[in-house]
């Protein structure tokens, strides 16, 4: 997606083009698996599409600062039998897709991030996330040690538009240090990416 998303932008625009975030979140279809190179590729166009229409005047690059914070993030909650049912199924022989299904999981990083977070739970309830954000002019991007799902990062970049800030680019880690934080959607619905979150229901405490 990533791949069709750079050339097909570069190539109508004649630019060279970096991609900055590593993370896509939900942005992917559901089902990895089941999705082929041209659901991919068909997506990745209809995103350059998009950012094609951008219209970058002159933001004012001379002026530059830079901001951090900090916010504590609630681990989700992981019962003592999920716990014992994912380490089983981590210490089985087969941990393919199917035998993920069988056991009761989504994946095997469903199971690999049940475990982290239960061993995690055990020192600390919370985990502090460390952001930082940077204006360059009228362009401003925000960093995060974890992947972001859209839902989110489109709250940043509405709340960047709102001080007036022309673009905004959210730089996520993909599959980072601490995995996927959810959006409310994500939980409400009982959706796969919900599974894979580290964290609990916390959508916008980074905005504050």
């Amino acid at each position: 997606l990533v791949g069709a998303f750079r050339d097909a932008l570069g190539t109508a625009q004649g630019w060279d083009v970096a991609y900055f975030s590593g993370a896509s979140g939900n942005v992917n279809p559901n089902s990895l698996v089941a999705a082929d190179d041209k659901t991919y590729v068909s997506m990745g166009q209809a995103m350059a599409n998009a950012a094609a229409t951008v219209e970058f005047t002159n933001a004012g690059l001379s002026t530059m600062e830079t901001k951090q914070t900090k916010f504590a993030a609630t681990y989700k909650t992981v019962t003592n039998e999920q716990y014992d049912a994912a380490v089983a199924f981590l210490a089985s022989e087969d941990t393919s897709w199917t035998a993920a299904k069988a056991a009761g999981f989504n994946s095997i990083y469903e199971a690999k991030t049940i475990k982290a977070v239960y061993e995690a739970a055990q020192k600390s309830a919370t985990r502090e996330l460390e952001l930082h954000a940077i204006s360059l002019g009228q362009i401003a991007f925000v960093t995060a040690p974890y992947e972001m799902f859209h839902e989110n990062g489109q709250q940043i970049k509405d709340y960047a538009a709102d001080l007036g800030f022309s673009t905004c680019f959210v730089v996520t880690n993909s599959m980072g240090e601490n995995k996927y934080i959810a959006s409310n959607n994500a939980f409400d619905n009982d959706t796969t990416d919900g599974h894979l979150s580290s964290f609990g229901v916390c959508t916008g405490r980074f905005l504050q």
